[in-house]
């Protein structure tokens, strides 16, 4: 272990150890209630899927899974119901506004961000209706994806239960469904990576994953950039900038997480080196490796800084030790 690890290893026990007593609450134990408390909802507010399979070549093919959202009767005893639902396709929240200081009413700056029935999905449960029996508590509503060979970056479409008869709705009445256009222009360095280095608490190999901004065609979030699965999550992600002939990913130091370890403590992005030096000012240039014909085979983060995430005061979550290296999988 690392000089300057040792000094906060104490603080990170007292820190598992909280982790450890908040995981052994009730959060997972099955709820107890009578049937009278019955409801429906769907297992998630969002569930997303690609448009089209990207190849490691990248030659795009027609998405052959079929998309399957699953909707959930929690009962004790199990119950018959039907349910219906209906398919939202029209002018899908015009969630990204153009001009935040103009007019909301001029409906002409904003960008609809619709995925629409028959156009970019068909849907398969045509009787827009869910049987539920005592045996078979979850069902699902299934669409196939249809494709669009042009950017119009990721598509939205919302799925709405309606209150059926005999029992309530959940909380997740709503299901928003995400189209992934892969005809965005950083499509060739998005997806999972195998992470290494020589030494650290997480040397590897580890799964690190890019994905695009939801609005920035030019910046991507790396998921599990320091090499802890158990903090991995889209509030732990931090971006990098990607630069115009998709040579290089600059990631600044000193960027701090979504999440707030008890409401109050964010993870911090810093960099470590050989030296056990640590800092958040500055910024690493991670190069992007392609083989002759312009396939990205890995990340190559340099020889100079590593990774390290810090809890401000309580203690480390990983540490990386330069160099890292991510293959493509």
């Amino acid at each position: 272990m690392p000089r300057i690890m040792k000094r906060i290893f104490t603080y990170l026990t007292i820190l598992s150890a909280g982790i450890v007593l908040a995981a052994s609450c009730s959060k997972n134990q099955p709820p107890v209630f009578d049937d009278s408390r019955a409801f429906v909802a769907f297992d998630k507010a969002t569930v997303s899927i690609n448009e089209a399979i990207v190849e490691p070549d990248g030659t795009i093919v027609p998405q052959t899974a079929v998309l399957r959202v699953p909707v959930t009767l929690a009962s004790a005893k199990g119950i018959a119901e039907t349910v219906k639902f209906t398919v939202k396709d029209e002018e899908f929240l015009y969630k990204d506004y153009i001009d935040p200081e103009g007019d909301l009413k001029d409906k002409s700056n904003w960008i609809d961000k619709t995925a629409h029935e028959d156009v970019n999905f068909k849907l398969k449960t045509t009787s827009k209706t869910l049987t539920f029996t005592a045996e078979q508590r979850t069902q699902y509503i299934e669409f196939d994806v249809l494709y669009l060979d042009t950017y119009t970056g990721d598509l939205k479409f919302d799925i709405v239960l309606s209150k059926p008869e005999s029992i309530d709705l959940g909380f997740n009445t709503t299901c928003t469904v995400v189209i992934s256009d892969v005809n965005h222009p950083l499509t060739a360095i998005l997806g999972d990576y195998a992470a290494a280095s020589t030494t650290g608490s997480a040397k590897g190999p580890w799964t690190m994953t890019l994905l695009k901004d939801e609005t920035d065609d030019h910046m991507v979030w790396f998921f599990n950039l320091f090499g802890n699965p158990g903090w991995a999550d889209y509030d732990t992600m931090f971006y990098g900038n990607v630069d115009d002939d998709l040579s290089k990913i600059n990631i600044p130091f000193g960027q701090t997480s979504e999440y707030l370890y008890g409401g109050e403590t964010p993870v911090t992005l810093y960099w470590l080196k050989d030296d056990d030096s640590v800092g958040k000012t500055g910024s690493v240039d991670v190069t992007i490796v392609k083989d002759a014909d312009g396939k990205v085979l890995k990340l190559d983060f340099g020889e100079e800084y590593g990774i390290y995430a810090l809890l401000e005061g309580l203690g480390y979550i990983s540490y990386v030790y330069p160099q890292i290296i991510a293959e493509k999988i």
